[in-house]
């Protein structure tokens, strides 16, 4: 058995035709999907690109790798990769990893890789008032029909190499796993005009959710906090409908890729032994909530598409039961008859994929936060009916995703004296204390970021990534530069 395995960024289920969306067109996707299990509802580890790629290939949880933020990368240790490796298995990869360039990953074969050099700094600031990231500004405003878009691209050339390698230097001899890292729908979204012209007529703000404009002080202050990072005051109703034009366009350009690459399988006659599994490495709010993209621990960030076509599974089939990344080892591990290593997180979904044996209900998941915007960790614990959300120094969220999937009615504050609340609270904390002590983690996670900052600001690192964020050569804090302010037509303070 091989398998493909295809990652990409960014993208939300909530943007897919076979999770229900009537505007997106994901043809191919939803061709996977009908051939295969989609699994309704699964969680990545971490909202955010290092970290959440750092768990998809450890097989562990930020907290327990160190890979908070992307300022830390991770450095290889342990991991999947290098297991499936001394099994005989040959893991080629193409395109971005985000991890600590040179380390030993156990990957056997590195195409076009992308690794994390430049550290974004703003998590090692979360001690300071939280100021707006002016330099988000230009991508949200940027969102528009671009008339000069490349015929060529790195999501192009990522393509086109992972099709090379299938026709040409896969192995024959052993076992592979191929893993495509598509780098949409990460922003800015400014897609070539014929995309555009596609969805633009589609999108109606009138016709959007509730959650796309939810009041601010409705938030959790951490909330408050995050989307105040991400420049909520100053976004404006067209750059929401735009966002959500480009962000369409995308998707459909991603699923074209998507679809090249089954076609090569299909075409290569491959598809009979590969297993194919489709999802991303976090989710977008595209402004849900007064939050643009990624970082936190909404719905439309933590929820990610997971989908698994195998050449012996049933068709058609939706798993409802919650899953996570770290069911992904396992189950590759499983269809190739290869013992998992015991030290990994997860549970393979193959029994639920070629029907078998339906997994039992009240599993929890977790995805946590320990970056920008957040003034200490914060952990998202979901059955799938009930989500907590855990603050440390701060008090709980809670949603019943069953009643309230827009997450607009925190039931923390809203009904604090329910029994069911109560709960829910009580079984979330329960469990997540089995995995970590939240404050313990978040005592680790801001003594790693300030140690780090230490070391760049000695190396002078620290002023060339302030200065690349758009802020000035002032180490102890974070100060905006004028220029920037200057050109989005911005006074700070206001």
């Amino acid at each position: 058995m091989n398998v493909l395995l295809i990652v990409s960024e960014h993208h939300n289920p909530e943007f897919l035709g076979c999770y229900g969306n009537r505007i997106s067109h994901t043809p191919n996707i939803d061709r996977l999907a009908a051939e295969g299990t989609r699994f309704e509802y699964t969680y990545c580890a971490s909202p955010l690109c290092v970290p959440a790629r750092g768990a998809l290939f450890s097989g562990l949880y930020p907290h327990e790798t160190g890979v908070w933020c992307n300022a830390t990368p991770w450095n290889g240790r342990g991991g999947w990769a290098r297991h499936l490796r001394d099994q005989g298995v040959h893991i080629a990869t193409v395109g971005k990893l985000d991890f600590q360039p040179d380390c030993d990953h156990g990957i056997s074969e590195e195409i076009l890789p992308r690794h994390r050099t430049s550290l974004d700094i703003h998590s090692l600031y979360r001690e300071h008032e939280i100021i707006p990231r002016f330099q988000n500004l230009q991508w949200i405003r940027g969102a528009r029909r671009r008339e000069n878009y490349p015929e060529t691209t790195l999501d192009t050339d990522t393509l086109n190499r992972s099709l090379r390698w299938l026709r040409e230097d896969r192995p024959i001899d052993r076992p592979w796993v191929l893993n495509v890292n598509l780098l949409k729908v990460h922003p800015p979204w400014a897609p070539p005009p014929q995309e555009w012209d596609r969805f633009d007529p589609l999108i109606r703000l009138d016709e959007l959710p509730e959650k796309y404009f939810q009041d601010p002080q409705t938030l959790h202050p951490y909330f408050r906090a995050f989307r105040r990072l991400e420049c909520g005051d100053y976004v404006q109703p067209d750059d929401i409908r735009r966002a959500h034009v480009g962000f369409h366009a995308f998707c459909h350009i991603l699923d074209g890729h998507v679809g090249r690459l089954l076609d090569a399988l299909q075409e290569l006659g491959l598809t009979d032994d590969t297993m194919v599994i489709y999802t991303t490495d976090h989710g977008a709010n595209v402004h849900a909530h007064g939050c643009w993209s990624l970082m936190n621990l909404w719905e439309g960030s933590a929820r990610v598409p997971l989908i698994v076509r195998h050449p012996h599974g049933r068709a058609g089939r939706t798993d409802g039961i919650p899953a996570h990344h770290h069911d992904i080892f396992p189950t590759i591990c499983e269809a190739m008859d290869v013992a998992t290593l015991r030290s990994v997180r997860g549970q393979s979904l193959l029994p639920s994929i070629v029907g078998e044996n339906p997994r039992p209900a009240g599993r929890f998941i977790l995805c946590e936060v320990h970056a920008n915007g957040w003034p200490a960790s914060c952990f998202a614990v979901s059955d799938g009916h009930w989500k907590v959300i855990e603050c440390v120094n701060e008090r709980s969220v809670v949603f019943c995703l069953a009643e309230d999937p827009q997450e607009l009615h925190d039931l923390a504050v809203e009904r604090p004296e329910d029994p069911e609340v109560i709960q829910a609270i009580r079984r979330a904390r329960s469990w997540l204390r089995q995995i970590c002590d939240p404050q313990a983690v978040d005592s680790r996670t801001k003594a790693d970021q300030a140690a780090l900052r230490r070391r760049l600001a000695q190396t002078g690192q620290l002023t060339e990534e302030l200065h690349k964020r758009g802020y000035e050569p002032v180490l102890d804090r974070l100060v905006p530069r004028q220029d920037l302010l200057d050109e989005l037509g911005v006074r700070w303070p206001a």
